[in-house]
């Protein structure tokens, strides 16, 4: 089950980085993959899971090249963080 979710979070990302890319940025797949990764951060509080990595990305990151694919790949972690934290109840 694992491994069909890496793939889904992969193809995910290569659609999101072929889609919305719209200027030329060095290394775009890997800060897309950065992004991901902010978005799932979370912050276990007891019982409580916060999406401490979204939090951050709405209040400190503005991006100015690509914008639209640095959203959706944030966006993809923050529904990670929601199936992550479904799939515990």
């Amino acid at each position: 089950m694992e491994l069909l979710w890496i793939i889904v979070i992969a193809l995910g990302l290569i659609y999101i980085y072929k889609n919305y890319k719209v200027d030329e940025e060095d290394m775009l797949g890997l800060k897309l993959v950065g992004y991901y990764l902010l978005g799932a951060f979370r912050l276990n509080l007891g019982a409580l899971p916060i999406p401490l990595g979204f939090i951050i990305y709405l209040i400190a990151f503005r991006p100015t090249l690509n914008t639209n694919a640095k959203k959706y790949s944030a966006y993809l972690g923050i529904a990670a963080f929601i199936v992550g934290v479904l799939s515990n109840i």
